[in-house]
């Protein structure tokens, strides 16, 4: 908001005063985001895909690009098969939680993950990413922090980097 305030000051002799206008703007926001791909380590067969039935696991970094800190988040990592389109994502049961948060303009120092095994038999191709700041808290599906926005998804002028709508890595392909 805007105020106002006048000032003033006297003694025995006169008396002076003048008005300050002070404006107070929102908190600027933090702004997740993943640095790179995930990083996915397990055992391998010898024409290096990974083991049905074992335990892979899955790490990311964040970073935040945002001028405000963010708060406890947690990142979520997803599956497709390789071929399907990324409205296909399937969500992995468990999730990362930064507790500590990641203030402004850093990246996380180390990578955070979880642990998955998988599927006995499998041979097939996916595509794994992840998303910071997830599991969403209910449409429009964004996170737990409150993020920097220029627009939102109905908005024709939305810029797809900013904000909610740049939290999702690329994907790795694993077989």
């Amino acid at each position: 908001g805007e105020y106002g305030y006048r000032l003033t000051s006297s003694n025995s002799v006169e008396t002076k005063s003048c008005e300050v206008s002070v404006k107070v703007g929102p908190a600027p926001k933090p702004d997740l985001m993943p640095t790179i791909p995930p990083i996915i380590d397990g055992l391998r067969n010898s024409d290096n895909s990974f083991r049905s039935g074992e335990i892979i696991t899955l790490r990311a970094i964040p970073k935040n690009v945002g001028a405000g800190n963010a708060g406890m988040f947690n990142i979520k990592f997803q599956h497709k098969e390789e071929t399907e389109s990324d409205e296909r994502y399937v969500d992995f049961p468990s999730f990362a939680t930064v507790l500590g948060g990641l203030g402004t303009r850093l990246e996380l120092p180390s990578a955070v993950g979880i642990s998955h095994t998988s599927r006995p038999g499998a041979n097939e191709t996916y595509k794994i990413r992840y998303c910071v700041d997830f599991p969403p808290n209910g449409a429009p599906y964004h996170g737990a922090i409150d993020e920097t926005q220029v627009s939102d998804a109905s908005d024709s002028t939305v810029v797809p980097h900013i904000g909610e709508y740049n939290n999702c890595s690329e994907g790795t392909t694993i077989r």
